[in-house]
């Protein structure tokens, strides 16, 4: 049984003209097939273009080929071990069908492995901006002039956007789950004080600038000034 051809395929109960018609007019057609379309695309092949056509229409197959199409002798009587031409073109189609299922599995694979190759990429993204922070921060810097004799004051801005990191990793996140068609246990939401979004780290030093003349320690040298308004 394991070298049987498939059902489509020559049979020892078919001879040369079963088969042939068999192949070449009924298993072509799209599911639900007909016999009397298969006779009809015969006679049109037989009769040309121009005849066949319109006298093909009115045909009905005849007995030899609804025999065929049973899988029965010339006597009408079922042959041993014989499927109909019905049955053998279902399992024609089972077979085309377990092809394309196969390839979209096989389509399914590939977009899982990309998927957490990619999830993979923005995780080990995050780690070296992580382990590379200064090379991420944003630093502005602002020149307040004093008043009223009070001493300059040049304003350093350092800025690190924690919302993109938790964005790549979060993103990380749901491609290896989809990969892995895991669903998440409890979907974690981040939010800033208060509940509201996530804001930026931000640092600012406040350097005084005694050269200006107005002010000056007694040793001469500039003044630091945390955002709290400590000096050191």
């Amino acid at each position: 049984m394991g070298n049987a051809p498939h059902l489509w395929a020559r049979q020892p109960w078919d001879s040369d003209a079963s088969f042939a018609r068999f192949h070449e007019y009924y298993l072509p057609q799209e599911s639900p097939r007909s016999l009397n379309e298969a006779y009809r695309r015969y006679l049109a092949d037989r009769r040309g273009p121009d005849k066949g056509q319109t006298k093909a229409r009115e045909k009905e197959a005849p007995g030899g080929w609804r025999r065929w199409f049973r899988g029965q002798n010339g006597k009408g009587q079922p042959i041993p071990d014989a499927k109909t031409w019905e049955q053998r073109a279902a399992a024609y189609d089972d077979y085309l069908a377990e092809i394309d299922r196969a390839k979209w599995e096989q389509r399914h694979r590939d977009l899982r492995e990309q998927d957490w190759q990619a999830g993979a990429d923005l995780r080990a993204l995050a780690g070296q901006i992580l382990e590379q922070t200064p090379q991420f921060l944003t630093t502005k810097r602002r020149l307040i002039r004093g008043k009223d004799g009070a001493p300059d004051q040049l304003v350093t801005t350092v800025e690190l956007d924690g919302a993109f990191m938790l964005k790549v990793i979060d993103l990380a996140s749901k491609l290896q789950h989809q990969a892995t068609e895991i669903t998440p246990a409890q979907k974690h939401e981040h939010s800033g004080p208060g509940g509201g979004p996530i804001q930026s780290e931000v640092s600012e030093v406040h350097l005084y600038l005694p050269q200006n003349g107005r002010e000056s320690n007694n040793d001469g040298d500039a003044c630091f000034s945390k955002t709290d308004g400590s000096t050191t």
